[in-house]
């Protein structure tokens, strides 16, 4: 069996290019600011996507004054992300 040939059945090509944005996280250099940080997770990962969906779905909430109720699994304190979750806290924005 030709290489190449397995290959191609392997890890067949594509020739379309992906309508997903590319993966980036913030840039810390420069002047902080929290709301881009915020913008900047829905292209950081899998996880911080799906924080960053969150987080348009309780803005739209709480537009709407609907009462908002911060949730989440332990992975996300492990993840690092326990900053963000006592910021949201804090500022009383759950």
């Amino acid at each position: 069996m030709d290489t190449d040939d397995s290959h191609s059945d392997v890890v067949p090509g594509s020739d379309e290019e992906p309508d997903t944005p590319d993966v980036g996280g913030y840039n810390f250099r420069g002047e902080f600011d929290f709301d881009e940080m915020l913008d900047a997770y829905g292209t950081t990962g899998f996880q911080a996507t799906q924080l960053a969906e969150a987080i348009d779905i309780a803005e739209r909430m709480q537009e709407a004054d609907a009462t908002v109720y911060l949730t989440f699994t332990s992975n996300i304190i492990s993840s690092g992300l326990r900053e963000t979750v006592a910021y949201l806290v804090r500022e009383g924005l759950c």
